[in-house]
């Protein structure tokens, strides 16, 4: 029996030069929206710089994240990249720091903002719930908890295509 009650996500992080920082996706946009915090944003094949999807809470915490994306394409200035596709919709960000960078700062200024030589990938699978319907109860809802009960196995494919410069059109 774990003492967590609920794991913040479940999925695949990886890391791609700074260069494809254009980000082209389907599923809910354009803004920021995660599993109990999406109503407001609409399915539709999307576009926005990846330095976009930074929001300078006053805490820096997860942000830029995106829900029910069927597929997320990463491009250079040229448009070319790389394409990921999933076998089911998943919460997806690309953004220049990596969650530990964005857990461990206390403020903006602790964060290397004018980073530019990566970009970091998520794709979950299952993500935790955002909670706050009210600012005294910053509670999340069961139904957007993630608990890690033993003997779970969560499946998914994430396929990668490369993207010939001029295939996507922005």
């Amino acid at each position: 029996q774990s003492s967590v009650r609920s794991l913040p996500r479940v999925g695949l992080s990886w890391t791609l030069a700074g260069e494809y920082d254009q980000m082209m996706w389907l599923g809910r946009g354009p803004h920021e929206c995660y599993p109990d915090r999406k109503s407001s944003a609409f399915e539709s094949v999307w576009h926005a710089s990846v330095d976009s999807q930074h929001i300078p809470y006053l805490y820096p915490s997860e942000c830029g994240g995106k829900a029910d994306v069927q597929w997320m394409a990463l491009l250079n200035a040229k448009g070319a990249g790389l394409l990921y596709k999933n076998t089911r919709p998943m919460q997806a960000s690309a953004r220049r720091f990596h969650t530990k960078e964005l857990m461990t700062a206390k403020h903006q200024r602790d964060l290397p903002l004018d980073r530019k030589d990566r970009v970091v990938v998520n794709m979950d699978v299952v993500h935790h719930g955002l909670g706050g319907d009210c600012s005294w109860v910053p509670v999340v809802h069961d139904e957007f908890l993630v608990p890690p009960k033993k003997g779970t196995v969560w499946k998914y494919e994430v396929a990668l295509q490369p993207i010939q410069a001029g295939q996507l059109q922005m």
